[in-house]
């Protein structure tokens, strides 16, 4: 099975990317959006079209927060909002 994702971008109103800066919170969110999807086989994704706009689970911030620890949060919420059988 193939899974093809593409996020055009990611809003970030009044948050800095971390230490590590935006390269890093990218790398951190492909990383943990692709181990999500891979263990999930895809199996409960269906026929996802194209959507204008997701709403992923709230997430938190926490000051002082790495790039990477920012990346994998933001990763886990787009996943819950793709695949919402998945706790």
């Amino acid at each position: 099975m193939n899974i093809r994702l593409h996020i055009d971008q990611i809003v970030l109103d009044g948050v800095s990317a971390g230490a590590g800066g935006v390269q890093g919170l990218q790398a951190a969110l492909e990383s943990e959006l692709g181990r999500l999807l891979t263990e999930s086989h895809g199996s409960s994704l269906g026929e996802v079209a194209s959507v204008a706009r997701l709403r992923g689970d709230a997430i938190r911030i926490s000051p002082g927060q790495s790039s990477t620890e920012l990346g994998v949060a933001i990763a886990r919420s787009v996943f819950a909002g793709v695949n919402p059988e998945r706790p």
